[in-house]
């Protein structure tokens, strides 16, 4: 398909929460978070889009892992549901103005990942996670505990 970049400025607020458990070596954790944007979109050429009331998002990634001395490894999934309606309107030459209102929504909910943890001192981790299947994803970190 073709893609469509349109320029925006907004501020995003949000919050998450995160549950786990463990049992010896082996844990589990469920992470959800929920966002949203107020966001104002900019003209394009001869698009034009009203900026819409606020786009929502809500993830919520569930992990499977096994501790071993010094590292973690993890399975789970990743969830993320993000929609809005944009409404707008685009000029042809012989036709004129047209307006479309449409629903802006991910293609694909769901996918797998896979991750670890490498506690390399007693206060020092790195982390490395990614999402494989429909959608790509990264997410590295360093992290320090006190």
């Amino acid at each position: 398909g073709t893609a469509l970049s349109v320029p925006f400025d907004g501020q995003t607020y949000g919050g998450g929460i995160t549950l786990s458990a463990g049992w010896h070596n082996v844990f589990a954790s469920v992470t959800t978070d929920y966002t949203w944007s107020d966001v104002s979109l900019k003209p394009r050429g001869t698009l034009r889009l009203e900026d819409p009331d606020s786009v929502e998002t809500l993830v919520v990634t569930p992990r499977i892992g096994y501790r071993f001395k010094n590292l973690a490894l993890w399975v789970g999934a990743h969830y993320q549901h993000t929609e809005h309606t944009q409404n707008g309107s685009f000029a042809m030459a012989p036709l004129g103005e047209i307006a479309f209102r449409g629903t802006v929504e991910d293609a694909d909910d769901w996918n797998p990942i896979a991750g670890l943890e490498w506690q390399f001192s007693p206060h020092w981790s790195l982390t490395a996670q990614g999402g494989f299947g429909p959608r790509k994803q990264a997410l590295a970190g360093v992290t320090f505990r006190f």
